[in-house]
């Protein structure tokens, strides 16, 4: 009898253990999700933006009582064209954005160039005068930042206040004198603090430079080709092949388009493609290269292929899908789905490959709709007629 009530007191307290031990898991499993939603830190992003430069700013944006700031991720391991954006509340000259985040991001301030920030970071920036002030806890980035600012207003800058809207010879001539002056002056600043910044940051604050002056170079050429095929200039298609080949083959341009990673805007190379393929075409609207769509799209996605590598060459092609095949031509399109297959068979990328899958699927479901809505239109038509 002893030896029965001795175990049934060791069974019994063994499973009081048991079941504590399991609430007590419970309340830690409990915690730690609490830890884990709590584990993304705060950075905070300030502006004062003075009465002069928002008079400035609402020549650009309309500035009332929200002013937005965009975000990515960083760095960019899979597709993602479209910015978080966060609305920031501007009163008395100030305003101030919260981001929660565990991982760094890559962060567009209303006015100036993209910065790198990381979870705990704090930044400030003073809209003063012609420039953007910068400062805050990563100190290096904050005084390149600044620093490149500073060039950048000291140097004339082209009658034509942005580069799309060149419309002559000489407004060409003059942004590209003033890019290649920026360029001059500001690779060596950068290259100043590359011991300064972690070896991803001063890759991306190089590459996302060069990128953004090589853009204006494109832009600015842009202009100038449509006020030459508006009949405004005196060029003709000779002189545009001649200024294309001798002025937007630069070695930073090599470079760029060059690299195998890039995380600084993907406009910076798909304008020089398809305006690449604009100029081997010899600017010819009337050919079948540049007129047909479909062939333009598969030429350009080819193109792409062949001509860049890595991530960067990942980023471009599903640029081009997304706005030259899915939406310009449209999934029921067979060139649409002979494009499909050829990308989906190549190696690699797998996220890349799922954003371009989610963009087909967005589409689809377009159209679906689309074709609902014209049988709905033509079901109302013909009851009015018989009507």
């Amino acid at each position: 009898m002893k030896k029965q009530s001795v175990v049934r007191t060791i069974l019994l307290f063994t499973n009081c253990w048991s079941i504590l031990a399991s609430m007590i898991a419970v309340l830690l499993f409990t915690g730690s999700c609490k830890l884990g939603i709590d584990s993304r830190k705060k950075i905070i992003v300030e502006a004062t933006i003075t009465h002069w430069f928002h008079r400035e700013l609402e020549q650009v944006f309309t500035v009332k009582e929200d002013i937005s700031l965009r975000y990515y991720p960083f760095p960019l391991k899979e597709v993602t064209p479209y910015a978080i954006t966060l609305e920031g509340k501007f009163k008395e000259e100030k305003v101030r954005w919260e981001i929660y985040s565990d991982q760094p991001i890559k962060l567009y301030p209303p006015v100036g160039t993209a910065i790198i920030m990381h979870p705990g970071d704090s930044m400030h920036i003073l809209y003063k005068e012609n420039y953007p002030h910068y400062s805050g806890s990563n100190i290096q980035a904050m005084a390149l930042m600044d620093t490149l600012a500073q060039v950048k207003e000291r140097l004339l800058s082209p009658f034509k206040k942005y580069s799309y809207n060149v419309s002559n010879m000489a407004d060409y001539q003059d942004w590209n004198r003033y890019l290649d002056e920026r360029m001059a002056l500001s690779l060596p600043i950068i290259e100043s603090f590359r011991n300064q910044l972690k070896p991803a940051e001063y890759d991306f604050y190089k590459s996302n430079f060069i990128g953004s002056i090589e853009c204006d170079r494109v832009d600015a050429f842009c202009g100038l080709q449509r006020a030459a095929s508006a009949g405004n200039t005196n060029l003709t298609i000779s002189d545009l092949i001649q200024i294309w080949d001798s002025t937007l083959y630069t070695p930073t341009r090599q470079w760029l388009n060059g690299l195998s990673e890039y995380n600084g805007s993907i406009y910076d190379v798909y304008s020089f493609t398809w305006m690449e393929l604009n100029r081997q075409a010899g600017f010819d609207f009337s050919t079948d290269s540049l007129k047909s769509q479909e062939v333009y799209a598969r030429t350009l996605y080819n193109k792409a292929k062949q001509q860049f590598k890595g991530q960067l060459r990942e980023r471009l092609l599903d640029r081009i899908l997304d706005e030259k095949v899915i939406t310009e031509l449209g999934l029921r399109n067979p060139v649409t789905q002979a494009i499909l297959q050829d990308y989906y068979s190549q190696p690699g990328y797998p996220e890349f490959k799922a954003w371009v899958k989610g963009q087909e699927k967005k589409r689809e479901e377009r159209e679906i709709e689309k074709e609902k809505e014209a049988k709905e239109k033509e079901k109302q038509a013909a009851k009015k007629q018989s009507a």
